[in-house]
C-alpha cells in the first residue's frame, strides 16, 4: 500500500481492507509511521514515538484476531488516555516534556477524580 491509498480510507476502512486480507497490520502501520514523519515536522504534534513496539504488535497480529480496529495504527492523546509505561504530562503544560512514566492505574485515577472536581469528562 502506498502512502496515497493509506490516506484514501478511514479507520473503518482500513479495519475493513484487514479483515479481508488485502493488506496486512505491519503495512498499516510502515504507512502511518511514513505520514508521521512526512508531516510531524511541521505539525509537531507527536511527542512520543513508539514505532518499534507498533512494528512489534502489527507483527503479532494473526487473521484470527476479532477486534472491530485489529491492525489500524492509531495515536494516542496525553489527556486522559495513558499507557503504562509511556511518559505522559497529564494536561500539565508547565511539565517537562521528558516527564516521567508513570503507572496507566495511577493516571486513570488521578482523570477520575478530576472528572468528580470538575463534574465533566477529561
Amino acid at each position: 500500500m502506498t502512502f496515497n491509498e493509506y490516506a484514501d480510507y478511514d479507520g473503518l476502512g482500513l479495519a475493513e481492507l484487514v479483515r479481508r486480507k488485502e493488506i496486512v497490520p505491519a503495512e498499516l502501520v510502515e504507512a502511518a509511521i511514513e505520514r508521521i514523519e512526512r508531516h510531524d515536522p511541521t505539525l509537531n504534534a507527536v511527542v512520543f514515538r513508539a514505532f518499534d513496539e507498533a512494528r512489534s504488535r502489527a507483527r503479532q497480529l494473526t487473521s484470527t484476531t476479532d477486534l472491530p480496529f485489529a491492525g489500524v495504527p492509531m495515536l494516542l492523546k496525553d489527556i486522559g488516555a495513558v499507557r503504562k509505561g509511556w511518559p505522559t504530562r497529564q494536561w500539565r503544560s508547565n511539565c517537562a516534556s521528558s516527564a516521567r512514566p508513570i503507572a496507566a492505574a495511577r493516571c486513570s485515577a488521578r482523570c477520575a477524580r478530576c472528572m468528580r472536581r470538575h463534574r465533566s469528562t477529561c
